[in-house]
């Protein structure tokens, strides 16, 4: 009986995406993968959580999605993309208040 083998994910020049889970030791055995190698579903939700905030949902609508008791751990823990997100903000108002009618037909 054949064993599946999914086909490994490559980049563009070939190269396995991610090379370290072609390791093998002398014996051909594939290595251990240390922890924080590779990304993991906890890393992707933080990258959802810090991404959020740029595309508009409030903190309270990311707390909620990420399950957090309330919005407080939230700020607490995306402090500093809540902070970007918010002088952003600013920033475009600025411009669209000195340079918005320019824009204007």
């Amino acid at each position: 009986m054949a064993t599946f083998q999914s086909p490994a994910a490559v980049n563009d020049e070939g190269s396995p995406t991610f090379p370290i889970l072609h390791r093998r030791d002398e014996d051909g055995e594939p290595l251990r993968v240390p922890p924080g190698e590779l990304p993991s579903m906890h890393s992707f939700r933080h990258t959802v959580a810090s991404r959020a905030p740029l595309a508009g949902e409030s903190v309270d609508e990311i707390a909620f999605l990420l399950g957090h008791r309330d919005a407080n751990l939230t700020r607490a823990v995306y402090v500093r993309e809540l902070a970007d997100t918010r002088r952003r903000s600013m920033r475009r108002s600025r411009m669209i208040a000195e340079f918005g009618q320019l824009f204007q037909q």
